[in-house]
């Protein structure tokens, strides 16, 4: 990764946010799902194509009412539990459920060192290589 794509500049500007109309059933894509159609779903044209853009949303809105929603987050700002821990937090929010109780990241920096990382690092041994 080249030094100059470390970091996100904050702009304040939000994240692009799109809703899109789609002339089916959603029962329909679950029944017989075309794989081919899914980036249809997401706001960016393909899954590594978020570019510098930290989160971007598309509701699709299917003729029934059913809504899928696609994201595209930026691996500088969120890996995979990030993104799940996210969604299931803004799922739950959006069905009016107690999230009071649900763990917030903290971003600390008296919780967070290079040298706790590197100590936490030597002490973990890697499995012997195995043929399978």
């Amino acid at each position: 990764m080249p030094l100059n794509n470390l970091y996100v500049e904050c702009n304040d500007d939000g994240v692009p946010f799109l809703e899109s109309r789609v002339q089916s059933q959603l029962s329909n894509f679950v029944r017989n799902p075309n794989f081919d159609d899914l980036n249809k779903f997401l706001p960016c044209d393909q899954l590594d194509d978020a570019g510098d853009i930290p989160l971007s949303v598309q509701v699709n809105i299917f003729d029934c009412g059913g809504v899928a929603i696609g994201t595209c987050f930026s691996h500088k700002i969120a890996d995979g539990l990030s993104v799940v821990t996210f969604l299931n937090f803004w799922a739950k929010l959006a069905r009016g459920v107690d999230v009071s109780n649900m763990p917030v990241p903290r971003f600390d920096i008296a919780t967070f060192s290079h040298q706790e990382t590197f100590r936490v690092t030597k002490e973990v041994r890697a499995p012997r290589k195995r043929r399978l």
